[in-house]
């Protein structure tokens, strides 16, 4: 049983949490949804809250190698990116890198942005290095494709 609302109703995830229980792949979403209208309006703190609850439970749900459990990843990666928490972030996105890659290929243009992701993480902890290698990677394909 889908549940349909728009990221402005506050309320959706609670809703979606008792009718249809935590561990439902479509409350996973709406949750996954608040989290990023959380995000997106500078509240940090309760994004990262329900993006570590999202993460546990899409874990839980589908297994540690799924590409829904490297979305939800990712966006916390983001989420602690942005909190400057960069050693937190980077060790999300190193197996959610790989997850992409197996699932998606190298080539695939949410595998590139996430491998981006990576790259600015290690540029924010002054690995640039590894930063130029990866975005030089993404860049690589980019141009071949």
């Amino acid at each position: 049983m889908a549940i349909n609302c728009n990221n402005s109703d506050t309320n959706a995830a609670e809703k979606a949490r008792r009718h249809i229980g935590e561990a439902d792949p479509d409350t996973l979403r709406v949750m996954a949804d608040r989290a990023s209208t959380l995000w997106e309006h500078g509240d940090l703190p309760q994004a990262r809250a329900l993006q570590e609850t999202v993460l546990d439970e899409t874990r839980r749900v589908f297994g540690k190698n799924h590409l829904n459990t490297a979305v939800a990843m990712n966006s916390l990666a983001l989420t602690l990116h942005a909190q400057d928490h960069f050693s937190d972030a980077r060790q999300l996105l190193e197996p959610a890198v790989e997850i992409f890659r197996v699932v998606l290929g190298n080539e695939y243009p949410d595998t590139l942005s996430i491998m981006s992701n990576l790259g600015r993480t290690h540029e924010a902890e002054g690995n640039y290095s590894e930063a130029r290698t990866i975005q030089e990677s993404v860049l690589d394909v980019l141009r071949h494709s």
